[in-house]
């Protein structure tokens, strides 16, 4: 296996193909952290589903190991389990960033079912109380 990987990393390298990739659905988000870049309710800025799917295609054909899914918070796109399930389709190894504050159990199992290499629940508060 580590043998395929090698392999796969040195075809990357010799043909400048992206191993990993950020994509970012979407700049709306259910917080307004000072901190963040993301520009606030920037309508139309988005991709469609289907521009999505093509990107991936498109990822999955270069030879693309990793995906990145982030935004905004991802699940504030009501299409987020479409294109993540269309990711694992073309075989990306996931890892997926959100503040966790739209998961509920029935999110988590959806979420589960992705079976993401990694799931990054963002913090920020010097209070306790707040997380």
């Amino acid at each position: 296996m580590a043998n395929l990987y090698q392999q796969k990393i040195q075809q990357a390298i010799q043909n400048c193909t992206p191993i990993y990739t950020h994509l970012e659905l979407t700049y709306r988000c259910n917080q307004r952290c000072r901190h963040c870049y993301a520009p606030i309710n920037q309508a139309g800025a988005e991709l469609s589903t289907r521009q999505f799917k093509s990107v991936l295609d498109q990822l999955a054909e270069l030879g693309t190991l990793y995906l990145v899914i982030t935004g905004g918070e991802i699940l504030m796109r009501e299409d987020f389990f479409e294109i993540a399930h269309h990711a694992r389709k073309r075989a990306f190894a996931l890892r997926l960033f959100t503040n966790g504050l739209k998961i509920n159990q029935n999110v988590a199992l959806k979420i589960s079912e992705l079976k993401p290499l990694r799931m990054e629940v963002s913090l920020y508060a010097v209070n306790p109380a707040i997380h």
